[in-house]
């Protein structure tokens, strides 16, 4: 198996463009990231983004996608996945050094996980396993006491402490991130909430790619739940999403967690791949 390195994303696109947009609900994330270290390379940070293909012949059969100090991100296209994994490690090996986590196609993500613990003699600190979802049409719901609205600035304290709660419960980790990147989304008008005399819940949209937007974080805090918070803020964000000109909201999911993915069936999103999310540690 042949690996190409890059360090554009536009080289990237040129030759991994086709693949990912073949189907960019499975692919979005990898495509969408691109997309926009396309435009602005320091997007994520000011480390230099990288990217991978690896081929059999003149058969695509995976890329890959880091934005450190995030973790990899994989997508299968065909070929073996054990094979692929022994080749892209090798490389990471000697051109990439240290890598926090995997995400992405769920047999790709784990072989190259047991790939790479192997060789770096690391183990593999947490595992998530991710169902990604569509909705094309927002099911008819009743919806608690309360109104759907834009995030403004003034709420930009509230959705930062929500979001390092969201990641710490979903990741298990604090993310502590910067309190501007809420102030740019809400400026973006990319955060919505749903509240009765105050916020209770939140949802984003992220991610525009091709005909779809992906929905997220979404986060209600512990002693708002169980009121139908979430599900009404979902539900009215994507309704004015695809009354916008989206033909799909696509959201990821804990494919752990029932009462979540109940909650979004209920809106009427319907569970179409699998991916996972690893994390390595010493």
């Amino acid at each position: 198996m042949h690996v190409q390195t890059f360090q554009i994303a536009s080289d990237f696109l040129n030759v991994a463009g086709k693949s990912l947009q073949s189907d960019e609900i499975q692919f979005g994330l990898m495509l969408s990231l691109a997309d926009r270290l396309k435009l602005d390379p320091k997007c994520f940070g000011e480390q230099s983004p990288w990217f991978l293909t690896v081929r059999e012949g003149h058969t695509l059969c995976a890329s890959f996608l880091r934005t450190p100090p995030h973790n990899l991100i994989c997508a299968h296209f065909s070929g073996n996945a054990s094979e692929i994994s022994r080749s892209i490690a090798d490389v990471l090996l000697c051109q990439y050094g240290d890598i926090p986590g995997v995400v992405g196609s769920a047999d790709l993500a784990s072989d190259f996980a047991e790939h790479w613990c192997n060789r770096r003699n690391l183990r593999i600190a947490g595992r998530m396993g991710q169902l990604i979802h569509k909705l094309d049409k927002v099911n008819e719901i009743s919806k608690p006491q309360g109104r759907f609205r834009i995030a403004e600035n003034i709420d930009a304290t509230l959705i930062g402490s929500w979001s390092e709660e969201f990641h710490r419960e979903v990741f298990g980790v604090q993310d502590n991130i910067p309190v501007d990147r809420f102030e740019r989304r809400i400026e973006s008008k990319d955060i919505f909430v749903w509240e009765t005399s105050f916020p209770v819940s939140m949802a984003g949209k992220a991610r525009p790619v091709g005909a779809g937007i992906s929905i997220g974080p979404v986060y209600t805090p512990r002693e708002f739940r169980n009121h139908g918070y979430a599900t009404a803020c979902v539900s009215s964000l994507c309704e004015i999403l695809l009354k916008s000109g989206y033909k799909y909201c696509a959201l990821y999911t804990d494919a752990a967690n029932p009462t979540s993915n109940k909650i979004y069936a209920q809106i009427g999103f319907r569970s179409v791949y699998k991916s996972v999310q690893i994390a390595f540690g010493d």
